[in-house]
């Protein structure tokens, strides 16, 4: 079990206060540093498939434009990286999705896109002992800043073997799909759910970090609301007061 989900957390009235503080320290990184850390980390620290992203063999390893699929997945890798906790009692999001696509038969591939799926960003599919997030032209042509980083970990969390899958929406606007999480409820029960359970956790970290940019910070609790609104089956009556977010 994450030894994270037990920390506490602060929320509610506090949220507002907190929302951008710090944020002055945080900044991008240029497009040297990506390239280096893309070459010496991250690549095998996130097992991402050579052949498909077509990862040259000297350095500069991408062009730094939107739109280029190297540039994305490390800006967002990287997101993850500037998260990392200075105390073992806070979450390693970077440790974890990496801990998760390092095991033998799992990896990151490259894929314009998925005919059953056209409107997915990026897709986890398992065949036996090998798995694979793939990668598509929508996550890389994504204008939101931080929807890069947050999708990575949504999809890590399905390569998990014991994870639960989503279920079948019973109302909103994805009523019919299955795409939902079955509760929003405390950090315990997210800890234990699926895709966007975790992604809830991470945006939760994102929103408060004095490590992500003011966009950042925004993107995060816009897709707070957005999960809590659309991507679970129940919400716990204190969950709007407890996550600083608006009454379902």
């Amino acid at each position: 079990m994450r030894r994270s989900i037990f920390r506490a957390r602060t929320f509610g009235a506090l949220v507002a206060a907190v929302l951008f503080a710090g944020a002055a320290q945080a900044a991008e990184p240029s497009c040297e540093t990506l390239n280096r850390l893309y070459d010496n980390r991250y690549v095998g620290d996130f097992a991402i498939d050579w052949e498909t992203f077509e990862i040259g063999f000297s350095l500069p390893l991408f062009d730094c434009v939107e739109g280029d699929k190297n540039y994305v997945l490390a800006k967002a890798i990287y997101d993850l990286e500037r998260l990392r906790p200075s105390s073992e009692n806070e979450p390693d999001w970077y440790a974890e999705v990496s801990a998760l696509l390092i095991e033998p038969g799992n990896m990151i591939r490259y894929i314009p896109e998925i005919d059953l799926a056209p409107n997915s960003t990026a897709r986890t599919v398992r065949d036996g002992d090998q798995a694979a997030i793939f990668i598509l032209d929508t996550y890389v042509h994504s204008t939101e800043r931080l929807r890069p980083a947050y999708v990575l970990v949504h999809e890590a969390f399905h390569l998990r073997r014991d994870d639960p899958g989503h279920v079948v929406c019973v109302a909103g606007v994805n009523a019919g799909k299955r795409v939902c999480d079955e509760r929003l409820g405390g950090p315990a029960t997210l800890s234990r759910g699926s895709g966007n359970s975790h992604e809830f956790l991470f945006l939760l970290d994102v929103r408060d970090s004095v490590a992500a940019t003011p966009e950042m910070k925004q993107n995060a609790q816009q897709q707070l609301q957005y999960l809590a609104d659309n991507m679970f089956n129940s919400v716990d009556a204190d969950a709007s007061h407890r996550y600083g977010l608006k009454n379902r």
